[in-house]
Protein backbone atom coordinates (compact mmCIF):
# COMPACT_ATOMS: atom_id res chain seq x y z
CA UNK A 1 0.00 0.00 0.00
CA UNK A 2 1.51 3.29 -1.14
CA UNK A 3 0.56 6.65 0.33
CA UNK A 4 0.13 9.53 -2.07
CA UNK A 5 1.73 12.87 -1.26
CA UNK A 6 -1.71 14.14 -0.31
CA UNK A 7 -2.39 11.40 2.22
CA UNK A 8 1.16 11.60 3.58
CA UNK A 9 0.42 15.23 4.37
CA UNK A 10 -2.86 14.17 5.97
CA UNK A 11 -0.96 11.84 8.33
CA UNK A 12 1.53 14.60 9.19
CA UNK A 13 -1.30 17.00 10.01
CA UNK A 14 -3.04 14.36 12.13
CA UNK A 15 0.15 13.66 14.10
CA UNK A 16 0.57 17.38 14.79
CA UNK A 17 -3.05 17.72 15.94
CA UNK A 18 -2.64 14.67 18.21
CA UNK A 19 0.50 16.12 19.76
CA UNK A 20 -1.24 19.44 20.34
CA UNK A 21 -4.13 17.53 21.87
CA UNK A 22 -1.70 16.13 24.45
CA UNK A 23 -0.76 19.68 25.45
CA UNK A 24 -4.43 20.48 26.02
CA UNK A 25 -4.80 17.36 28.18
CA UNK A 26 -2.26 18.87 30.58
CA UNK A 27 -3.96 22.28 30.73
CA UNK A 28 -6.67 21.42 33.24
CA UNK A 29 -6.93 23.70 36.28
CA UNK A 30 -9.03 21.12 38.17
CA UNK A 31 -6.15 19.71 40.29
CA UNK A 32 -5.29 23.18 41.60
CA UNK A 33 -8.64 24.89 42.30
CA UNK A 34 -12.03 24.10 43.79
CA UNK A 35 -14.41 23.95 40.84
CA UNK A 36 -18.17 24.28 40.74
CA UNK A 37 -19.98 21.45 38.90
CA UNK A 38 -20.35 23.68 35.85
CA UNK A 39 -16.67 24.65 35.86
CA UNK A 40 -15.65 21.02 36.38
CA UNK A 41 -17.72 19.94 33.37
CA UNK A 42 -16.26 22.76 31.26
CA UNK A 43 -12.65 21.96 32.20
CA UNK A 44 -13.09 18.23 31.63
CA UNK A 45 -14.94 18.76 28.35
CA UNK A 46 -11.99 20.66 26.87
CA UNK A 47 -9.03 18.87 28.46
CA UNK A 48 -10.35 15.31 28.66
CA UNK A 49 -13.31 14.69 26.33
CA UNK A 50 -12.38 16.74 23.25
CA UNK A 51 -8.77 15.58 23.52
CA UNK A 52 -9.52 11.90 24.13
CA UNK A 53 -8.47 11.09 20.54
CA UNK A 54 -4.93 12.48 21.02
CA UNK A 55 -2.90 9.63 22.54
CA UNK A 56 -4.85 6.75 20.89
CA UNK A 57 -4.64 8.64 17.61
CA UNK A 58 -0.89 8.84 17.74
CA UNK A 59 -0.64 5.14 18.60
CA UNK A 60 -2.82 4.37 15.57
CA UNK A 61 -0.69 6.57 13.30
CA UNK A 62 2.46 4.90 14.64
CA UNK A 63 1.11 1.39 14.03
CA UNK A 64 -0.12 2.35 10.56
CA UNK A 65 3.15 3.94 9.50
CA UNK A 66 5.26 1.13 10.94
CA UNK A 67 3.46 -1.55 8.93
CA UNK A 68 3.03 0.53 5.79
CA UNK A 69 4.97 -1.32 3.06
CA UNK A 70 6.14 -3.85 5.67
CA UNK A 71 8.00 -6.78 4.09
CA UNK A 72 8.92 -9.00 7.01
CA UNK A 73 12.30 -9.31 8.71
CA UNK A 74 14.19 -6.87 6.50
CA UNK A 75 11.60 -4.15 7.12
CA UNK A 76 11.72 -4.93 10.83
CA UNK A 77 15.49 -4.33 10.93
CA UNK A 78 15.31 -1.05 9.01
CA UNK A 79 12.33 0.34 10.88
CA UNK A 80 13.63 -0.78 14.27
CA UNK A 81 16.93 1.06 13.73
CA UNK A 82 14.97 4.17 12.71
CA UNK A 83 12.71 3.95 15.80
CA UNK A 84 15.70 3.31 18.07
CA UNK A 85 16.92 6.77 17.15
CA UNK A 86 13.56 8.55 17.13
CA UNK A 87 12.07 6.92 20.26
CA UNK A 88 14.67 5.36 22.56
CA UNK A 89 17.26 8.16 22.40
CA UNK A 90 14.74 10.95 23.22
CA UNK A 91 13.15 8.73 25.87
CA UNK A 92 16.45 8.23 27.70
CA UNK A 93 17.67 11.80 27.23
CA UNK A 94 14.53 13.59 28.43
CA UNK A 95 14.09 11.16 31.31
CA UNK A 96 17.65 11.80 32.50
CA UNK A 97 17.36 15.55 31.85
CA UNK A 98 14.22 15.76 33.97
CA UNK A 99 15.92 13.90 36.84
CA UNK A 100 18.72 16.45 36.70
CA UNK A 101 16.34 19.42 36.64
CA UNK A 102 14.29 17.96 39.50
CA UNK A 103 17.45 17.48 41.57
CA UNK A 104 18.36 21.12 40.84
CA UNK A 105 14.94 22.29 42.03
CA UNK A 106 15.02 20.10 45.14
CA UNK A 107 18.59 20.63 46.33
CA UNK A 108 19.94 23.81 44.77
CA UNK A 109 16.77 25.92 44.79
CA UNK A 110 15.19 24.09 47.74
CA UNK A 111 11.74 24.38 46.12
CA UNK A 112 10.62 20.78 46.54
CA UNK A 113 7.72 21.82 48.79
CA UNK A 114 6.39 24.22 46.13
CA UNK A 115 6.35 21.75 43.27
CA UNK A 116 5.08 18.71 45.11
CA UNK A 117 8.39 16.86 44.79
CA UNK A 118 8.41 16.35 48.55
CA UNK A 119 5.75 13.65 48.10
CA UNK A 120 8.41 11.37 46.62
CA UNK A 121 11.90 10.36 47.63
CA UNK A 122 14.36 13.16 46.91
CA UNK A 123 16.67 12.59 43.96
CA UNK A 124 19.74 12.71 46.22
CA UNK A 125 18.31 9.73 48.13
CA UNK A 126 17.74 7.61 45.00
CA UNK A 127 19.40 4.21 44.90
CA UNK A 128 20.62 2.61 41.68
CA UNK A 129 17.36 0.65 41.52
CA UNK A 130 15.36 3.88 41.96
CA UNK A 131 17.14 5.41 38.98
CA UNK A 132 16.40 2.34 36.84
CA UNK A 133 12.73 2.36 37.93
CA UNK A 134 12.48 6.06 37.14
CA UNK A 135 12.75 5.11 33.46
CA UNK A 136 10.01 2.50 33.69
CA UNK A 137 7.36 2.81 36.39
CA UNK A 138 7.76 4.85 39.53
CA UNK A 139 4.77 7.24 39.45
CA UNK A 140 1.61 5.12 39.56
CA UNK A 141 3.04 2.94 36.84
CA UNK A 142 4.52 5.82 34.82
CA UNK A 143 8.19 6.82 34.49
CA UNK A 144 9.56 9.63 36.69
CA UNK A 145 8.82 11.99 33.82
CA UNK A 146 5.24 10.76 33.69
CA UNK A 147 4.46 11.96 30.15
CA UNK A 148 7.09 9.53 28.87
CA UNK A 149 4.74 6.57 29.53
CA UNK A 150 3.52 7.08 25.99
CA UNK A 151 6.99 6.63 24.47
CA UNK A 152 7.70 3.70 26.80
CA UNK A 153 4.55 1.89 25.66
CA UNK A 154 5.28 2.74 22.03
CA UNK A 155 8.81 1.32 22.34
CA UNK A 156 7.33 -1.92 23.70
CA UNK A 157 4.90 -2.03 20.77
CA UNK A 158 7.87 -1.71 18.41
CA UNK A 159 9.65 -4.58 20.14
CA UNK A 160 6.70 -6.95 19.67
CA UNK A 161 5.95 -5.94 16.07
CA UNK A 162 7.10 -9.30 14.58
CA UNK A 163 4.57 -11.15 16.75
CA UNK A 164 1.85 -8.60 16.02
CA UNK A 165 2.54 -8.86 12.31
CA UNK A 166 2.17 -12.65 12.28
CA UNK A 167 -0.97 -12.55 14.43
CA UNK A 168 -2.74 -9.73 12.58
CA UNK A 169 -1.77 -10.81 9.08
CA UNK A 170 -3.16 -14.34 9.44
CA UNK A 171 -6.70 -15.52 8.72
CA UNK A 172 -7.63 -14.94 12.36
CA UNK A 173 -6.32 -11.37 12.41
CA UNK A 174 -9.74 -9.91 13.20
CA UNK A 175 -10.20 -12.39 16.04
CA UNK A 176 -6.82 -11.45 17.52
CA UNK A 177 -7.66 -7.76 17.26
CA UNK A 178 -11.02 -8.49 18.95
CA UNK A 179 -9.29 -10.32 21.80
CA UNK A 180 -6.93 -7.38 22.35
CA UNK A 181 -9.99 -5.09 22.32
CA UNK A 182 -11.69 -7.14 25.04
CA UNK A 183 -8.55 -7.03 27.18
CA UNK A 184 -8.42 -3.30 26.55
CA UNK A 185 -12.02 -2.85 27.72
CA UNK A 186 -11.04 -4.73 30.89
CA UNK A 187 -8.39 -2.01 31.44
CA UNK A 188 -5.62 -4.54 31.91
CA UNK A 189 -1.92 -3.79 31.98
CA UNK A 190 1.20 -5.94 32.18
CA UNK A 191 4.36 -4.62 33.82
CA UNK A 192 2.85 -1.12 33.60
CA UNK A 193 2.22 -1.45 29.83
CA UNK A 194 -1.46 -0.75 29.16
CA UNK A 195 -3.23 -3.16 26.81
CA UNK A 196 -5.00 -0.09 25.42
CA UNK A 197 -1.65 1.11 24.02
CA UNK A 198 -1.15 -2.22 22.25
CA UNK A 199 -4.74 -2.18 20.95
CA UNK A 200 -4.58 1.28 19.36
CA UNK A 201 -1.18 0.47 17.84
CA UNK A 202 -2.54 -2.85 16.57
CA UNK A 203 -5.60 -1.17 15.07
CA UNK A 204 -3.39 1.11 12.99
CA UNK A 205 -1.19 -1.88 12.12
CA UNK A 206 -4.21 -3.95 11.01
CA UNK A 207 -5.34 -1.18 8.66
CA UNK A 208 -1.89 -1.02 7.03
CA UNK A 209 -1.32 -4.79 6.88
CA UNK A 210 -4.68 -5.41 5.19
CA UNK A 211 -4.45 -2.35 2.92
CA UNK A 212 -7.69 -0.80 4.18
CA UNK A 213 -8.18 2.57 2.49
CA UNK A 214 -9.67 4.55 5.36
CA UNK A 215 -9.39 7.78 3.39
CA UNK A 216 -11.74 6.51 0.69
CA UNK A 217 -14.17 5.22 3.30
CA UNK A 218 -14.20 8.59 5.07
CA UNK A 219 -14.78 10.40 1.77
CA UNK A 220 -17.89 8.28 1.13
CA UNK A 221 -19.64 9.35 4.33
CA UNK A 222 -18.00 12.68 5.15
CA UNK A 223 -21.33 14.56 5.17
CA UNK A 224 -22.36 12.92 8.44
CA UNK A 225 -19.03 12.50 10.20
CA UNK A 226 -18.95 15.81 12.07
CA UNK A 227 -22.57 15.41 13.22
CA UNK A 228 -21.88 11.90 14.55
CA UNK A 229 -18.75 13.21 16.26
CA UNK A 230 -20.77 15.93 18.00
CA UNK A 231 -23.37 13.44 19.25
CA UNK A 232 -20.83 11.01 20.71
CA UNK A 233 -18.75 13.82 22.20
CA UNK A 234 -21.76 15.19 24.05
CA UNK A 235 -22.81 11.72 25.23
CA UNK A 236 -19.33 10.95 26.52
CA UNK A 237 -19.01 14.35 28.22
CA UNK A 238 -22.21 13.73 30.20
CA UNK A 239 -20.91 10.51 31.76
CA UNK A 240 -17.19 11.31 31.92
CA UNK A 241 -15.52 10.53 35.22
CA UNK A 242 -11.93 10.15 36.41
CA UNK A 243 -13.04 7.72 39.12
CA UNK A 244 -11.95 4.31 37.80
CA UNK A 245 -14.38 2.56 40.16
CA UNK A 246 -17.34 4.25 38.44
CA UNK A 247 -16.59 2.99 34.93
CA UNK A 248 -18.88 0.09 33.99
CA UNK A 249 -18.43 -1.78 30.72
CA UNK A 250 -20.94 0.53 29.02
CA UNK A 251 -18.75 3.50 29.92
CA UNK A 252 -15.64 1.80 28.48
CA UNK A 253 -17.43 0.96 25.23
CA UNK A 254 -18.76 4.51 24.86
CA UNK A 255 -15.28 5.86 25.53
CA UNK A 256 -13.72 3.63 22.88
CA UNK A 257 -16.37 4.46 20.27
CA UNK A 258 -16.02 8.19 21.00
CA UNK A 259 -12.26 8.00 20.57
CA UNK A 260 -12.65 6.30 17.18
CA UNK A 261 -15.33 8.76 16.04
CA UNK A 262 -13.27 11.77 17.15
CA UNK A 263 -10.17 10.40 15.42
CA UNK A 264 -12.16 9.95 12.20
CA UNK A 265 -13.25 13.59 12.57
CA UNK A 266 -9.60 14.62 12.94
CA UNK A 267 -8.72 12.61 9.83
CA UNK A 268 -11.49 14.34 7.87
CA UNK A 269 -10.39 17.74 9.16
CA UNK A 270 -6.82 17.00 8.05
CA UNK A 271 -8.07 15.89 4.62
CA UNK A 272 -9.96 19.16 4.26
CA UNK A 273 -6.90 21.16 5.32
CA UNK A 274 -4.55 19.57 2.77
CA UNK A 275 -3.58 22.11 0.13
CA UNK A 276 -4.62 25.09 2.26
CA UNK A 277 -2.30 27.58 3.94
CA UNK A 278 -3.13 26.24 7.41
CA UNK A 279 -2.70 22.67 6.25
CA UNK A 280 0.76 23.37 4.85
CA UNK A 281 1.77 25.13 8.08
CA UNK A 282 0.58 22.28 10.27
CA UNK A 283 2.26 19.62 8.13
CA UNK A 284 5.59 21.44 8.45
CA UNK A 285 5.29 21.35 12.26
CA UNK A 286 5.58 17.56 12.48
CA UNK A 287 9.06 17.50 14.04
CA UNK A 288 8.44 20.69 16.02
CA UNK A 289 5.30 19.22 17.57
CA UNK A 290 7.31 16.19 18.72
CA UNK A 291 9.81 18.54 20.37
CA UNK A 292 6.93 20.39 22.05
CA UNK A 293 5.60 17.10 23.42
CA UNK A 294 9.04 16.12 24.73
CA UNK A 295 9.81 19.44 26.43
CA UNK A 296 6.45 20.71 27.73
CA UNK A 297 6.28 18.71 30.96
CA UNK A 298 6.84 19.03 33.86
CA UNK A 299 7.47 22.73 33.23
CA UNK A 300 3.98 23.37 31.90
CA UNK A 301 2.59 22.05 35.19
CA UNK A 302 4.98 24.22 37.22
CA UNK A 303 4.02 27.36 35.32
CA UNK A 304 0.31 26.53 35.56
CA UNK A 305 0.48 26.15 39.34
CA UNK A 306 2.42 29.40 39.74
CA UNK A 307 0.04 31.24 37.42
CA UNK A 308 -3.03 30.09 39.37
CA UNK A 309 -1.41 31.17 42.65
CA UNK A 310 -0.61 34.56 41.14
CA UNK A 311 -4.17 34.98 39.83
CA UNK A 312 -5.53 34.18 43.30
CA UNK A 313 -3.36 36.94 44.75
CA UNK A 314 -3.98 39.76 42.27
CA UNK A 315 -7.42 39.19 40.72
CA UNK A 316 -10.70 40.23 42.34
CA UNK A 317 -12.60 37.24 43.71
CA UNK A 318 -15.46 37.81 41.27
CA UNK A 319 -13.11 37.59 38.26
CA UNK A 320 -11.25 34.47 39.40
CA UNK A 321 -13.66 32.01 37.67
CA UNK A 322 -13.26 33.97 34.42
CA UNK A 323 -9.47 33.64 34.58
CA UNK A 324 -9.76 29.93 35.36
CA UNK A 325 -12.14 29.38 32.44
CA UNK A 326 -9.57 30.86 30.05
CA UNK A 327 -6.77 28.52 31.17
CA UNK A 328 -7.70 25.38 29.15
CA UNK A 329 -8.07 27.47 25.98
CA UNK A 330 -5.34 30.11 26.16
CA UNK A 331 -2.66 28.44 28.28
CA UNK A 332 -1.92 25.55 25.85
CA UNK A 333 -1.58 28.04 22.98
CA UNK A 334 0.95 30.05 24.99
CA UNK A 335 2.91 26.89 25.86
CA UNK A 336 2.90 25.72 22.23
CA UNK A 337 4.12 29.12 20.99
CA UNK A 338 6.87 29.34 23.64
CA UNK A 339 8.08 25.80 22.92
CA UNK A 340 7.91 26.48 19.19
CA UNK A 341 10.07 29.56 19.75
CA UNK A 342 12.64 27.45 21.64
CA UNK A 343 12.57 24.92 18.80
CA UNK A 344 13.26 27.60 16.18
CA UNK A 345 16.12 29.08 18.23
CA UNK A 346 17.70 25.67 18.69
CA UNK A 347 17.19 24.81 15.02
CA UNK A 348 19.04 27.96 14.03
CA UNK A 349 21.77 27.99 16.67
CA UNK A 350 22.15 24.38 17.85
CA UNK A 351 20.84 22.11 15.07
CA UNK A 352 22.98 19.11 16.03
CA UNK A 353 21.82 19.21 19.65
CA UNK A 354 18.21 19.58 18.53
CA UNK A 355 18.59 16.68 16.12
CA UNK A 356 19.91 14.51 18.94
CA UNK A 357 17.21 15.32 21.51
CA UNK A 358 14.35 14.71 19.06
CA UNK A 359 15.99 11.70 17.46
CA UNK A 360 15.79 12.98 13.91
CA UNK A 361 17.19 15.36 11.32
CA UNK A 362 16.09 18.99 11.55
Amino acid sequence: MQLSDEYSQVINIVKVLCMFGVIYIHASAVPYVDCSPAMLYYQQFITRVLTSFAVPGFFMCSGFLYFLNFNGLESYKVKSISRLKSLVVPYLFWGAFNLLITWFIQDVLDFAHLFGAGNMKLIRDFTFVDFINSFWGVRDGAPFLSTMWFLRDLIVCMVITPQLYLLLKGKYGKVILGIILVLCLMRLSFFHIAVSSIFWFSLGAFIAIHHINVFAKINKCKKNIFAVGLVFTLMYSLVYTENSEMRPIFYSILQMVTIVVLFINILLLAMLLVGTKWGDRLAKLSLASYFIYLIHEPYMGYVLQLFIRLVKLVSPFSLFPAFISLIPIVFPIVIILVCLGIFKIMKKSFPKILSFVVGGKV
